[in-house]
């Protein structure tokens, strides 16, 4: 009996061992409104093709980790279009619960990286509102920090100080409102 038990064991520690080698995890950090993300809602990586169509590469996360199993890593490693991350939470915004969902464009290179911490602003925050300004109408704003290098937004002090000293213009490219910096 003890031997059959200990059969059992190993198999089922092997098989453990194989599913999880079907994975590719990454030291993945996001957080909304200065919080850490704890749980999760469905998320998803989506691929969209330049003629529209688009397809989706589930995910799972964790605080601190973002797995993706390696047929869907694969798919995006040889993808050309664009990439973005799904992410939808409930939260408290101004007292309030609400669901918000966020769409967060990517770069493959984001999955070559050691780690990367997504720092997501909801504008709809009072706290946040008064800080930041979406130049892409949308009612949320984000940072991106991978290895070192970070994607920041400035606040509309920052914007206003840049604006002053001449060193930044507002275009308008392709209907969107974009930041450019002069020397």
């Amino acid at each position: 009996m003890k031997s059959l038990i200990i059969f059992f064991y190993f198999i089922f520690s092997s098989l453990i061992v194989v599913h999880a080698q079907e994975r590719k995890n990454f030291n993945f950090i996001i957080t909304v409104n200065k919080e850490f993300v704890s749980t999760c809602t469905p998320t998803c990586i989506y691929l969209l093709k330049d003629n529209g169509e688009k397809t989706n590469v589930d995910i799972s996360y964790y605080p601190g980790n973002l797995s993706i199993e390696e047929e869907g890593y694969e798919k995006i490693l040889s993808f050309e279009g664009k990439i973005g991350l799904i992410y939808s939470s409930y939260e408290k915004v101004n007292g309030k619960e609400c669901y918000n969902t966020y769409d967060i464009p990517l770069e493959i290179q984001i999955f070559k990286c050691g780690y990367v911490i997504l720092e997501i602003y909801n504008l709809e925050d009072k706290r946040f509102k008064k800080l930041y300004y979406s130049f892409e109408g949308k009612n949320y704003i984000y940072d991106l920090q991978v290895d070192g290098s970070i994607v920041k937004n400035f606040t509309r002090k920052e914007i206003k100080k840049l604006k002053r000293k001449g060193l930044l213009k507002i275009i308008t490219k392709n209907g969107r409102k974009e930041l450019l910096l002069t020397s």
